[in-house]
């Protein structure tokens, strides 16, 4: 029962993750029309559209390789975010959308 709690409470905040990077990938498709990530994530699933393969992040009922590939496949999206967000016009993008009210 406790690896069952312990298990689920790392399944919940997976899930919570996935929702930032989610909207996260959101607010720079907004701001950045060219812009796309590689693996479309929805709730607590990533899906890989080229293959047409769908992974939760869920480590609970789900196989080993499966949550492997949903792993994978979620790194590869926080890395091309961060790869945006690095690149010095992003900086100059985002001062501009952001207003500056007093």
């Amino acid at each position: 029962m406790s690896l069952y709690l312990l298990n689920n409470k790392f399944d919940q905040a997976m899930i919570a993750f996935l929702d930032c990077m989610s909207q996260v990938v959101a607010e720079i498709e907004r701001v950045d029309k060219s812009w796309y990530c590689p693996y479309r994530m929805d709730k607590e699933k990533i899906e890989d559209t080229k293959r047409n393969n769908c992974y939760s992040i869920r480590i609970q009922y789900n196989s080993e390789e499966e949550w492997t590939k949903a792993l994978k496949y979620m790194l590869t999206n926080l890395k091309w975010i961060l790869t945006w967000v690095a690149r010095p016009e992003t900086s100059e993008r985002c001062d501009s959308s952001v207003s500056t009210t007093k």
